[in-house]
């Protein structure tokens, strides 16, 4: 399964970023029960982000627990600096 995060396609579940700025934007609360699926389940994902000069990255991580922090929400690996939710682009089920 693939979810993308910035564009409405069939088959997938997405948020439209339509511009990605400082201030968080909170994402739709079925994507978030994916998050929380995939890291009770201990599921390798690839998860494409944006970096702070909106560059693209890729990591392959399992998803550790979901973080609220100044009404902000996180994704927390064991190994990775944690990603702000309304940074991620694209998430891949991995086998």
């Amino acid at each position: 399964m693939t979810i993308n995060f910035k564009e409405q396609k069939s088959n997938h579940c997405t948020v439209n970023h339509p511009k990605i700025t400082d201030d968080y934007q909170p994402i739709d609360c079925g994507l978030y029960d994916y998050l929380e699926i995939w890291a009770s389940h201990q599921q390798t994902l690839s998860i494409t982000y944006l970096l702070e000069d909106n560059h693209e990255k890729t990591i392959t991580a399992i998803i550790h627990n979901t973080l609220t922090k100044n009404k902000e929400e996180f994704i927390v690996f064991e190994s990775q600096s944690p990603i702000r939710l309304d940074k991620i682009v694209r998430i891949i089920e991995l086998p």
